[in-house]
């Protein structure tokens, strides 16, 4: 059976995943409570903790682990964390709207085919995360690791880097290219980049 995304999103919209959000938000620094929350109320999914089509709007989250989570479809409007883990996450076709990750990680997560806008990621790890066809219109990042990073595809606009930026071995765009060349520190940041 093949689910559309509006019938995720819906489900947050319930008596039962509005208590479901709050209880997300105060059990989000426990990888363990977060997949018991998920058994409980969407059944059992033994490879990602089950929060599809989830909206975070006009909060500020500190030390949540997403890790492992399939974000699918999720909304970040207007939403600040810090200190957050995503690692391994699925978070394909999230939207990212005016928000900002503070000493967030991450590392290997999937975010394919998402839309990012206006956005900060500071003093952020993204090393391995891939954003292939993804819509990036207004992203800073300070100080961060984007190495190995894939944005294969995508449409990107409105980049600013500021500090120490690796992206040694990422897969970039070659429009911007002269944006990052003039911002980056270092030519030792760029190192081994391909530019598609």
């Amino acid at each position: 059976m093949t689910y559309s995304a509006g019938e995720f999103v819906s489900r947050w919209e319930t008596e039962k995943g509005i208590l479901y959000l709050n209880l997300i938000l105060q059990n989000c620094k426990s990888e363990d409570k977060l997949r018991e929350l998920a058994r409980s109320f969407f059944g059992f999914n033994e490879d990602y903790i089950d929060l599809r089509g989830v909206a975070f709007s006009n909060v500020e989250i500190n030390g949540a682990d997403l890790s492992y989570c399939d974000l699918e479809f999720s909304q970040f409007n207007n939403v600040r964390i810090i200190g957050g883990e995503f690692d391994c996450s699925n978070l394909r076709e999230a939207f990212f709207k005016k928000s900002e990750f503070t000493s967030c990680r991450f590392i290997s997560a999937i975010c394919d085919d998402s839309f990012v806008e206006d956005c900060t990621f500071r003093n952020t790890s993204l090393n391995g995360t891939s954003f292939v066809n993804s819509r990036i219109k207004g992203l800073t990042i300070e100080n961060g690791d984007l190495m190995r990073t894939n944005f294969t595809g995508s449409s990107l606009s409105g980049i600013k880097v500021n500090g120490k930026v690796w992206l040694k071995s990422s897969i970039l765009p070659e429009s911007i290219r002269p944006i990052l060349e003039e911002q980056i520190e270092s030519d030792a940041y760029l190192y081994r980049v391909k530019w598609v």
